[in-house]
């Protein structure tokens, strides 16, 4: 296979592959608006969001309920 043909089919893939995460990325800042009650959200702008879901693992989990209660934040934080 010629150099030209495969760097021309590799670069296609990517095209493609960077067409569909941009695609997925623009959808993430109307969902984050829509669960903080705003309008529109930009990348590096804090809110305060309702989460329908949290996860967490064994290691950090514990420390950062912890952390979440000794600060005085009220909410819940129910493990399953």
């Amino acid at each position: 296979m010629p150099q030209d043909l495969w760097h021309n089919k590799g670069r296609k893939r990517i095209l493609k592959m960077k067409e569909r995460f941009r695609h997925g990325y623009d959808n993430v800042p109307k969902i984050l608006a829509a669960h903080a009650g705003l309008d529109h959200v930009e990348a590096g702008q804090l809110i305060e969001a309702s989460l329908d879901l949290v996860l967490g693992n064994d290691v950090t989990a514990p420390v950062a309920i912890n952390e979440f209660e000794k600060c005085g934040a009220k909410g819940s934080v129910q493990p399953r």
